[in-house]
């Protein structure tokens, strides 16, 4: 029998994987073809490959008299991490196979192999979308700015085709708006939006607020003044 490799990495594929790492781990993050993990902690990189040369189907086995199914042990140890010291997150996928994070004095590029790369300035609070959307995409900068400063370069621009739009959700004009909620309605899903959002009552809205700041809350919190 022959088998498919996965584009992504499914949790059979990880399931009783182990990883050794030198340090607390406070980010992970797959590169966009799935073969690699990456794990940011310690002001290093542990790059951890997904990709499973004796994946568990081809070591799948079935006996004939009672039809069970063992998985054979592995032949082979499974790869170690590779260790890229120097460098720090957030990371994000960059290209098909790479990551992007922070190195020294450079945003660096990393490969699953962990070879490293400068491509740009590092910057204070780097724009992470810019890195983390594939060749040829477009990011768009809509309301609610943190700030007026752009922390990027023109790497995204110039080398992966990356362009920029500004929404004017200000002075756009009646006849715009009403396309855009048109499209919003017939386009998006709705039950999507249960992912990004969650309603609580006024009385719990003080106790999220810290939640809040810090971070630890997941798209937006609709407050029910009613509740």
């Amino acid at each position: 029998m022959s088998y498919d490799a996965p584009v992504a990495p499914a949790l059979f594929d990880i399931l009783a994987r182990r990883w050794s790492l030198t340090g607390p781990v406070s980010e992970a993050c797959f590169n966009r073809d799935g073969g690699t993990v990456a794990f940011s902690g310690g002001g290093a990189v542990a790059l951890a490959p997904v990709a499973d040369p004796e994946r568990p189907e081809t070591r799948m086995r079935v006996a004939v008299d009672t039809a069970r199914r063992t998985i054979q042990p592995r032949k082979n140890p499974v790869r170690p991490v590779t260790q890229v010291g120097g460098v720090a997150g957030p990371l994000a996928p960059f290209g098909r196979k790479s990551f992007i994070a922070g190195g020294a004095d450079r945003l660096v590029s990393i490969t699953p192999r962990g070879q490293t790369l400068a491509v740009g300035p590092l910057l204070a609070s780097p724009a992470t979308a810019l890195a983390a959307d594939p060749a040829s995409s477009a990011v768009a900068a809509c309301g609610l700015a943190g700030g007026m400063d752009f922390p990027s370069s023109v790497a995204p621009f110039i080398l992966r085709g990356i362009t920029l739009y500004g929404i004017d959700s200000v002075m756009a004009p009646p006849e715009l708006r009403r396309e855009a909620w048109a499209r919003l309605a017939r386009d998006l899903d709705a039950a999507r939006l249960e992912m990004i959002s969650r309603e609580i009552a006024l009385e719990e809205a003080i106790a999220a607020a810290p939640e809040v700041l810090a971070g630890r809350v997941r798209g937006r919190l609709v407050v029910d003044v009613a509740r």
